[in-house]
């Protein structure tokens, strides 16, 4: 299942082949009487995000084929996060992602979360202004530049332009996985000049993030 789970989530398999019938590969899960209803809904949440929505219809269907009718809710409580479960005339906008085909990786934790994109493009002062707004103007000292201010000084005879205190802090409201936090990490390591510093309200495992989704409209 976890294959499974990356296929969708990258959109590729293992070999870089682009998905071609999601379908086929979710309904062996959901008719699998040995598989929870957590796994059944996480997998069919991944097939709805991977098609960019479904319609009422095919919705219907794939909780019939798992028999999960009494967990619907937790499927659809996206909508109170802005997540589109039910396609629509209006097409909704994927963030463009970054290839990383080429780094190394295991072929069951392909995925990369989006945040790593985020905090490349802070660090590199290349996030888009119409989604950050109030963020496109950082340091020019973090994209190498160069360019410091004279409240920085030059930090350049350090070995490591981090023990200047040049440092990207992220809060994240709602919740955090592990793997994001794992992009703190790898994204401050391969960092000369920025630290990275991520937080949240709390940890989110698989579990809890349905359960999280269960409570929106209670």
């Amino acid at each position: 299942m976890c294959k499974a789970e990356q296929d969708l989530a990258v959109g590729t398999d293992a070999q870089s082949q682009k998905i071609k019938d999601p379908m086929r590969i979710i309904l062996p899960f959901l008719l699998d009487k040995s598989i929870g209803d957590y796994d059944k809904l996480r997998i069919i949440l991944l097939y709805i995000f991977h098609v960019n929505g479904t319609t009422e219809e095919n919705l219907g269907k794939l909780i019939q084929h798992g028999k999960i009718a009494e967990n619907r809710d937790i499927i659809e409580n996206w909508k109170f996060l802005d997540v589109p479960i039910l396609s629509s005339g209006t097409q909704h906008r994927k963030p463009v992602r970054k290839d990383r085909s080429a780094e190394e990786s295991y072929d069951l934790s392909r995925w990369t979360p989006i945040i790593k994109d985020i905090m490349e493009d802070s660090i590199a002062n290349k996030l888009d202004s119409h989604d950050w707004p109030h963020c496109s103007g950082c340091s020019a000292a973090w994209n190498g530049s160069g360019a410091v201010s004279a409240r920085q000084g030059n930090k350049s005879n350090l070995p490591d332009d981090r023990r200047g205190g040049l440092k990207l802090i992220i809060f994240i409201i709602g919740g955090i996985t592990y793997s994001e936090m794992r992009c703190a990490y790898e994204v401050s390591k391969a960092s000369k000049c920025c630290e990275v510093i991520i937080g949240s309200t709390h940890i989110l495992t698989p579990t809890r993030l349905l359960d999280d989704l269960n409570k929106l409209n209670k």
